[in-house]
Formats: structure tokens, C-alpha cells, sequence
């Protein structure tokens, strides 16, 4: 996608919130607004400002702010084709510093926040519509919500990156690293972590509570964006001239995408797992790609594919699409391995085992562990209640039970935990109503450690694309 004429200068990009439609701005102003189903442009608008652009959406996708790094920064109903409001940042805290591009927009999560950053201008926070300046510092930095909004990450080069409270800007904690200049962040969509890429070429995936690195990755001489796939099963990384695609549960690389003349500064993923789209603002082209391998007729091996669920990314990757392609096998072997409870679970059974964890006899309370373990979640409030008021030895083993259940603390899913997850997400790409039907019945009977909230998380997403 190039526009119906070249664009001019650098070009920004963003994606709706809805994951169906890129905008972009050249350095005259001119807007487009890209369907990605299509690869048409559906309107076009021209903007006053000029030069360079960042350009965001409010999270609720009703509005759209471009901010030019000269000219006046505007926000716009693109459903109506209309211009709402202006805005201006507030004054420099240094007249004398040379005013140039904006650095970073960045909503809270409720869309109630906006943090915005501005070379000559420094960093600030408004409260948004009203844009209330709450408090502004001089130095220009990048700005990341964390998930759940009660952090904002900081980060300016060659320099550690902070968590502050968004209302005040007080830094809370300082976070050490090898990074020299963050340029893009991105959360699991489950919230469990999140990903920096860095211009010295390592991303990192980080805990979103405490910014502790778990892990870095190099690939690119440089990267400038990253991005979780809907169900958060991929991480998509532009540096240099490509995109290279990431397993989460392994954190290998299972394919890469090249095509770009210039250098890839944007990357998203549209409304499924399969589809991603990356942008070159020096070439000004966006391009869109299509996951799915080439189809093969057939039908995969069941015991091989229940060990490559489990298995590194390359043989994760095959066995996932192999599964989508062939959702009537997979869904005989995954009913099989992990059945639909038949009948509501008995309270008095869970409390049965639930007492054998004190029993006298080590061989009792090893058999209660390991049949409360593979009722999981089902037992979930008998197992909590446990872990709070039984005997010292109860609470002990209730409590490890409930450690199993846990989001990683390590980049790396444990394997049993990422064939859960490998396959609920073949089950969403597959998407065929016998599909859909398993991971409902999965998600009501709370099956597995991770299998049914994954279940239940793809079936909302798959209800949203209808």
C-alpha cells in the first residue's frame, strides 16, 4: 500500500484500535486512512500540519490526534471527516532550546491520560479531553503505559528508563540495563509481559510490574517496533529491513518477512493471528502479510503433533498451523487429552482430597496432590480457602498447587503450559464451529492450568470478529 500518488517526506503510521485500518500522514499533511481487508483507501484528508508526524488513536477509536512537527496539531472524527479540536504543548521550560519533531503519544489504557514528549519541549502528562496539565518535565523522553495503567514507563537515551506515577510524574523505581535507546513497547494482551525494542538491536521482554529484564533477544542491527499477535501467541519485531516473527512460549524466531526498500519502523498485527502489517516511513509503503504456510493435505501424525505442541518454536510453528489446517483431527486428540468435564464437579470429593493433604501417610497426600492438580481450576475456591486456613502441611501443598496456575516469571512457558496454549490458538485460527465449540466447553469447565483461560480469551475474540 503506497497511496493512489507517492507520499512525500517521512511518513507516520498507526493502526485503529479495532486492528482493521492504518492511517498515514506524509510531511505535507496529506492523511489516508488504509481498509486493510482491502488495500483500498477509504478517505483521505489534508491536514495543516507540515514536516514530521506522530499520529495515535484514543483507545476507544473514535478519534485520532496528529501532531506536526510544524503547524497545529489537530484532532480529528475521521468517521465524519472532521477536525474537533486543536492542541499546543505547553510552554518550553527552556525558551531558548530548539523546538523540533514530537518524540511519543501515549494514552492510559481508559483513555483518561495522555502522555506526550516533544524535543525543545520536554515530557508531560494531560488529563484528556480536557488536557489539565498535570505535571512536565524538561527532558524529552519515550512514554509507555504498563497494562494495567498505574505506571508509566520513561525512557531517553543511553540512560536507565523509570516506572512513574502517571499523575505526578514521581519516579517509583529506576530500572538498570544494557539498553541504549528504547524505541517502541508493547504488553501481552493478557498483560503478563511486555516487550522493548532498543536502536542498539536487542529487544527485551520484561515483567510489567517490576521492568526486570527476563529476557533479551538480538536479531536486527537495530529495532524500532514490536507488537503482540491478538491471542499473544507471536511477537512481531521490525528492525533493519524486515519483520521477524517470534514464538512466546520459546522465544525463537519462526519466520521472517523481508520485501521493504527502506527501513521498517512500524509493525502490527491485524485482527488475527495470521495477518501482519509493517511500514516503512522512509519508503512510504505499508505492506500486508499473510502467516498461513502452504496448505498440506495431510492429516498430521497425532502423537507427533501432541509432542511438537510442546516442542521449540520451529516444530511449535508447524504443529500449530498443521493443527488449524486440520481442526477435526486436532479437535479428536485434544477432546481425548483434555476432556470436557461431563458432570458439575462435587464439593465434597474436593474437600475429601482437600483434607488427605494432612493426612498422616505420605502416600495420601502425594495421591490428593496430584489428583487436585489435575482438577486444576475446576477446584480452584476449595484449593484457595485451603491455602489460607488449613494445617501448616495443607496450606503448604495447596499453595503449590496454586504456583502451577501462575503467568510465567521467566520469558519461557513451561512446555506443559505452552501446549495449553498452542492449542487453544490452533483452535482460534481454525476457527470451524467445532472448534469454537471446544473451546467453550474448555473455558465453562475450566479445564487445565492455562487451557481454560486461554479457551475463554479466544472465544471472546472470535465472538469480536464476527
Amino acid at each position: 500500500m503506497s497511496g493512489s500518488g507517492a507520499y512525500t517526506g517521512e511518513v507516520a503510521f498507526t493502526q485503529s484500535p479495532d486492528r482493521r485500518s492504518l492511517v498515514a500522514v506524509d510531511e505535507t499533511g496529506r492523511l489516508d486512512v488504509w481498509d486493510l481487508a482491502t488495500g483500498q483507501v477509504t478517505k483521505t484528508i489534508a491536514t495543516k500540519g507540515r514536516k514530521v508526524h506522530q499520529v495515535i488513536f484514543t483507545p476507544d477509536g473514535r478519534q485520532l490526534l496528529v501532531a506536526a512537527q510544524e503547524g497545529p496539531n489537530t484532532v480529528w472524527d475521521l468517521a465524519a471527516g472532521k477536525k474537533v479540536a486543536e492542541f499546543t504543548p505547553p510552554p518550553k521550560k527552556d525558551p531558548k532550546a530548539d523546538e523540533y519533531w514530537w518524540n511519543t503519544l501515549a494514552f492510559s489504557p481508559d483513555g483518561r491520560l495522555l502522555a506526550a514528549s516533544k524535543f525543545g519541549r520536554g515530557t508531560w502528562m494531560w488529563t484528556w479531553p480536557n488536557r489539565d496539565l498535570l505535571w512536565h518535565d524538561a527532558q524529552e523522553l519515550g512514554c509507555y503505559f504498563t497494562p494495567d495503567g498505574r505506571n508509566l514507563i520513561t525512557a531517553g537515551w543511553y540512560r536507565d528508563f523509570e516506572f512513574r506515577d502517571p499523575t505526578t510524574g514521581t519516579i517509583r523505581r529506576t530500572v538498570s540495563g544494557s539498553h541504549v535507546g528504547v524505541t517502541d513497547f508493547a504488553a501481552s494482551p493478557d498483560g503478563r509481559r511486555i516487550a522493548m525494542s532498543d536502536v542498539k538491536g536487542p529487544f527485551a521482554v520484561r515483567d510489567p510490574a517490576t521492568g526486570a529484564a527476563l529476557r533479551e533477544i538480538r536479531g536486527a542491527t537495530r529495532t524500532w517496533s514490536v507488537a503482540f499477535s491478538p491471542s499473544g501467541w507471536l511477537l512481531a519485531v521490525a528492525g533493519d529491513k524486515s519483520v521477524r516473527i517470534y514464538d512466546t512460549a520459546s522465544w525463537q524466531e519462526v519466520t521472517r518477512l523481508d520485501g521493504h526498500v527502506g527501513h521498517v519502523r512500524s509493525v502490527y498485527f491485524g485482527t488475527d493471528d495470521a495477518t501482519v502489517v509493517s511500514a516503512s516511513g522512509e519508503d512510504g509503503t505499508a505492506l500486508v502479510w499473510d502467516l498461513h504456510p502452504l496448505a498440506t493435505k495431510n492429516v498430521p501424525d497425532t502423537t507427533r503433533l501432541w509432542t511438537d505442541l510442546a516442542g521449540d518454536g520451529a516444530a511449535a510453528w508447524r504443529a500449530i498451523w498443521s493443527a488449524a489446517a486440520h481442526a477435526d483431527a486436532a479437535i479428536r486428540l485434544f477432546r481425548e487429552k483434555w476432556p470436557p468435564p461431563k458432570e458439575p464437579l462435587d464439593p465434597k470429593r474436593v474437600a475429601a482430597l482437600i483434607a488427605d493433604l494432612d493426612s498422616a501417610r505420605f502416600a495420601a497426600r502425594e495421591a490428593a496432590v496430584a489428583e487436585l492438580t489435575k482438577l486444576g481450576r475446576r477446584a480452584e475456591g476449595q484449593i484457595r480457602e485451603a491455602a489460607k486456613s488449613g494445617s501448616a502441611e495443607a496450606r503448604q501443598r495447596a499453595e503449590g498447587i496454586i504456583i502451577t496456575w501462575s503467568g510465567p516469571s521467566t520469558a519461557e512457558v513451561p512446555a506443559e503450559d505452552a501446549r495449553e496454549m498452542r492449542a487453544v490458538w490452533a483452535l482460534e485460527l481454525a476457527g470451524t464451529p467445532s472448534a469454537r465449540a471446544l473451546l467453550k466447553e474448555w473455558a465453562d469447565g475450566r479445564v487445565g492450568r492455562r487451557l481454560w483461560e486461554e479457551a475463554e480469551a479466544a472465544t471472546r475474540r472470535l465472538a469480536a470478529r464476527r
